[in-house]
């Protein structure tokens, strides 16, 4: 273990300590200030995303069970759903501030269950704003864990073997369909068979340098746009209704 990974792994719970606690007070403070649950739940899932790169997925410090998401997801959309349709029942809009109720039509009771202890009146806005907070900071959060354990399960069992047909069969697609559109005849300038050779070969290296897509080990290449550029060299054979460079070349 290098001297660097040591100083990461002391570091790397605190820092996520700290900023989970800042992403708690942006929630807590989007009604008054610049933020909210959106925001504050994504720099808590940072902390989170912070922990699982510096110790591993099995690791890490800050681990979620299923039931965990679970339970805090579905808290999240029920209580939105909740506060919408109280404003809905009593005000007749969903989503209507009952704490603050603008329009003086909910019940005192009904205000003052819902009024949030602050001096704002910001009624159920900031309820509104902690429940968006869970809900993206454990959603985020599981999007994280759930790629990071296909990772390591491709890894481990047939990421090096299998191939992955979407990016071929849609990127040759793909390619046919602009392929079949592309027209050379009437242009100035006449491509040889040179220039469409150079192409290729252009486009094949741009392929090795891009590199495939995140879990995509069966080839060294990005398999999208390599397959890509042949769909549009066989759409324009095949489609281009005679209109093709390489055949100009043939018949001068």
């Amino acid at each position: 273990m290098s001297q660097n990974s040591v100083i990461l792994k002391l570091i790397a719970l605190p820092i996520a300590i700290f900023v989970s606690c800042m992403g708690i007070m942006t929630i807590l403070g989007g009604h008054i200030t610049p933020g909210g649950g959106f925001q504050g739940g994504a720099m808590i899932t940072a902390g989170v995303i912070l922990c699982i790169l510096v110790y591993g997925l099995d690791k890490s410090p800050i681990n979620f069970s299923h039931n965990f998401v679970d339970i805090v997801e579905s808290f999240g959309i029920l209580v939105y759903i909740g506060l919408g349709l109280v404003g809905l029942f009593f005000a007749g809009a969903f989503l209507y501030n009952v704490g603050t109720d603008l329009s003086g039509v909910v019940p005192g009771f009904v205000r003052t269950i819902f009024h949030y202890p602050d001096v704002t009146n910001a009624g159920v806005v900031p309820y509104l704003n902690i429940v968006v907070g869970l809900k993206v900071f454990v959603g985020l959060s599981a999007i994280v864990i759930a790629f990071m354990g296909f990772k390591k399960f491709e890894e481990e069992n047939w990421g090096e073997h299998m191939l992955n047909l979407g990016a071929i069969i849609f990127g040759f697609l793909f390619g046919v369909l602009i392929g079949s559109q592309i027209k050379t005849k009437s242009m100035d300038t006449q491509f040889t068979l040179a220039s469409f050779v150079i192409i290729f070969i252009v486009g094949l290296v741009s392929a090795w340098q891009l590199g495939p897509f995140p879990f995509y080990t069966d080839m060294p290449i990005a398999s999208g746009f390599f397959f890509a550029l042949i769909g549009i060299f066989v759409g324009k054979l095949l489609f281009g209704r005679g209109d093709w460079g390489v055949y100009n070349v043939c018949i001068n």
